[in-house]
């Protein structure tokens, strides 16, 4: 009698068990695509299914077209006022450029920096912007008021900065953030080894800060608390 009893216990508990299992097997449960992406000297980017728009090139380009204006105090009581122009050039190609010219409002004759950003998709769902150097950038001082002159120039008058590439995601609320990678751009103003580039992008404002570093990661130039905030004119 208690072998019968113990066989008709076990049984009972194979079968709940396997009434168990079943039902589990039948729980279909759609977990978000979650790609993450490191960036030094920035939190941790991270792309969930059906938040990001990587179809939205245009919005990022349309958005960082422009005049901007960036001016205060900064960090060690400096007055700043600086003026950032962008335009898109050679619109028949299949990437976006954009010529980018940036110096102080009181002297737009002698920028500061002048590049030119290619602005694609990449294989994670995000942007990259490739900066490239002007091999003659006197010749285009000012000429962001004058995108056609670009029109009979081509890859030629510029060159690719090797590491340099700031790569970017959208957000659910249409903005774009992202960085450079690493210590992969290279750089060697005021004894660094490397530079680093984190942008943030929205319809009214761009955020840039670069931060140059030596060979021990310790920082030497720019901004330690944040970048420069430029607001769209």
């Amino acid at each position: 009698m208690r072998i019968l009893k113990s066989t008709i216990l076990v049984s009972f508990v194979m079968l709940a068990i396997s009434i168990l299992l079943l039902a589990s097997s039948c729980k279909t449960t759609k977990k978000p695509t979650v790609t993450r992406v490191k960036k030094e000297n920035n939190p941790e980017l991270t792309i969930f299914d059906g938040i990001t728009k990587s179809e939205d090139i245009g919005g990022l380009v349309k958005e960082l077209t422009g005049t901007f204006t960036a001016a205060g105090m900064d960090e060690d009581s400096t007055i700043y006022d600086v003026t950032l122009q962008v335009v898109p050039i050679w619109p028949t190609k299949t990437d976006k450029y954009l010529y980018v010219e940036q110096g102080p409002t009181s002297s737009p004759e002698a920028p500061s920096r002048q590049r030119i950003y290619q602005v694609k998709k990449d294989n994670a769902g995000g942007f990259e912007i490739h900066v490239h150097i002007l091999n003659e950038p006197e010749a285009y001082i000012g000429k962001w008021a004058e995108p056609n002159f670009f029109a009979a120039k081509d890859e030629s008058i510029m060159a690719v900065e090797e590491g340099c590439s700031i790569y970017l995601i959208q957000h659910a609320d249409g903005s774009f953030s992202g960085s450079t990678r690493m210590d992969h751009c290279k750089n060697t103003e005021q004894g660094a080894a490397y530079l680093t580039t984190i942008m943030k992008v929205r319809e009214e404002n761009i955020l840039i800060w670069d931060q140059g570093f030596d060979a021990d990661k310790k920082q030497v130039w720019g901004l330690k608390q944040r970048g420069y905030r430029y607001v769209r004119k």
